[in-house]
């Protein structure tokens, strides 16, 4: 039995499509600052809003450091674009493309009183998450999470 072309079409798309599917990246979970990255997770609103922030050049120029349990991973001046009124905020590197490992930008949103969920943005689209962190104590310009730790003197 020959097939003609018009019933192999439907075979070639289905073949095509598993193909392109088996591709895909599988969810990994959450991944820490010191960690390789492998979440695959999609961009959260305060990821797309500091996005949006940044093509409206609302942007200003500061210090930080972003330190990981076995080093300081970058010290140096950011950007910084606040993220709402909650205390929010996105960071990128200034005169690098990275801060660390891919990572381009950094958002800290606060969701539960003084919780805050850390999420690094990387040069390949992937939405990293950081996990939880919480004010450092004393420090209010500081944010430390379960292995790692950004201040931003803003």
């Amino acid at each position: 039995m020959t097939l003609s072309r018009f019933h192999a079409l439907p075979i070639l798309s289905a073949a095509l499509i598993f193909v392109a599917c088996a591709d895909e990246p599988a969810d990994t979970g959450d991944a820490t600052a010191s960690d390789e990255i492998t979440d695959t997770g999609t961009e959260t609103d305060a990821t797309i809003e500091a996005a949006e922030t940044a093509d409206e050049g609302e942007w200003t120029e500061v210090d930080c450091n972003i330190a990981t349990a076995e080093m300081t991973a970058y010290e140096g001046r950011c950007l910084y674009a606040a993220d709402g009124d909650d205390g929010s905020f996105a960071i990128r590197p200034v005169g690098a493309d990275v801060f660390m490992d891919e990572v381009t930008s950094i958002s800290v949103t606060i969701y539960e009183g003084d919780t805050a969920n850390v999420r690094g943005l990387t040069t390949a689209g992937i939405n990293s998450n950081w996990g939880d962190a919480n004010p450092e104590a004393g420090d209010s310009n500081c944010w430390a999470g379960v292995d790692f730790t950004i201040c931003v003197d803003a």
